[in-house]
């Protein structure tokens, strides 16, 4: 079984329509789901490495083709490495000669999206919704519905937006790039396939521009749209439709990839799942369950003008408080104390 990676580069689970969105059109993404396992709970770490980081510590027999600017000390890390222009995909010819059908290795695909065209922002600009304010609308809700544009928005209106519009709209057109690259490597790909290989299509980390609110930065640093990321598994001539319910981490996940086989997929998923997780940025650290979500903000070393028992701490009611808005940690004062006392 040979496997072929799909790691996007800035891709919150939130944007696609199989994680709830409707407003960004992610058909491919869709589709490819409704045939495979989805991940409904993955996790990533940014303090502890991307998909790539975790792919290179097990590089033997990997073929890296990526379109965006490495180290290439770190590039070094595959057997073979592949550059293209942000944004492109290779031809037919350029695939073949790269991965040929009888290669053995394994492919990752790490494609970062283009700078978005002008004139797409302002294609998407008038085909979304006016809001009534100015105001970002409240982030409770997953969609872009109040966050949108009338069709009546006059052409070149994009850059007298408020940032966080334009943050929005760039971000939905990175998006779509990813859905349409995605359809084009799939198609390229087919011909080189066989029974039994495994498509995976995750993300190296999600994007702070689908984040509406004005949270504090070590806050956003670990924001649902930061680490909250899709995975997509997917075994040719295997069809199998399973959503995952349960909480995993990016090493859980790369710990158990490493052990997938084709059979996996003719029965229903078994996956070791955790209770809870943890997850931390060079700002923040948190802890997930399935139903809340504490947040602790990292003090640097050379401040020592508080205690840990001072620490800033935010509570979450999850999958409820999807955007954490509603900090709860005043309503919980014993759990608050009991984190305070025993870090669990």
């Amino acid at each position: 079984m040979r496997t072929i990676v799909f790691c996007f580069e800035h891709l919150p689970a939130c944007s696609l329509g199989c994680y709830g969105e409707w407003n960004i059109d992610t058909a491919e993404f869709d589709a490819l789901a409704s045939r495979g396992w989805l991940f409904e709970n993955l996790y990533t770490s940014p303090a502890t490495g991307t998909l790539l980081h975790h792919l290179a510590q097990q590089s033997a027999g990997w073929t890296l083709v990526h379109s965006s600017s490495l180290d290439p000390a770190f590039a070094k890390k595959f057997v073979d490495v592949k550059s293209l222009p942000p944004g492109e995909i290779p031809t037919a010819e350029q695939l073949h000669n790269w991965w040929p059908q009888e290669n053995s290795t394994d492919l990752c695909i790490h494609f970062a999206a283009a700078e978005p065209e002008r004139e797409e922002l302002e294609r998407l600009a008038e085909t979304w919704r006016q809001t009534d304010s100015q105001q970002p609308p409240s982030p409770d809700r997953k969609d872009f519905q109040t966050a949108v544009l009338n069709e009546n928005v006059l052409s070149g209106e994009f850059n007298r937006l408020p940032e966080w519009k334009q943050d929005l709209l760039s971000h939905a057109d990175s998006v779509q790039q990813c859905n349409r690259a995605l359809g084009e490597w799939l198609g390229l790909l087919e011909a080189l396939l066989t029974p039994g290989d495994l498509i995976v299509l995750s993300a190296a980390s999600g994007d702070q521009r689908r984040i509406v609110d004005n949270q504090p930065e070590w806050l956003r640093s670990v924001n649902e749209a930061v680490v909250h990321l899709p995975l997509i598994l997917y075994c040719i001539d295997q069809e199998s439709a399973w959503r995952i319910s349960e909480l995993v981490s990016m090493e859980q996940t790369m710990e158990w990839l490493s052990h997938l086989t084709p059979s996996c997929f003719e029965t229903s998923p078994k996956i070791p799942a955790a209770e809870s997780l943890t997850y931390r940025s060079e700002l923040a650290q948190s802890w997930r369950t399935k139903d809340w979500l504490l947040i602790e903000r990292l003090l640097p070393a050379s401040d020592s003008s508080k205690s840990p028992a001072e620490s800033e701490l935010r509570l979450y009611r999850k999958p409820d408080d999807y955007w954490e808005v509603h900090d709860l940690a005043g309503q919980f004062p014993d759990l608050i104390e009991a984190y305070r006392s025993t870090g669990q």
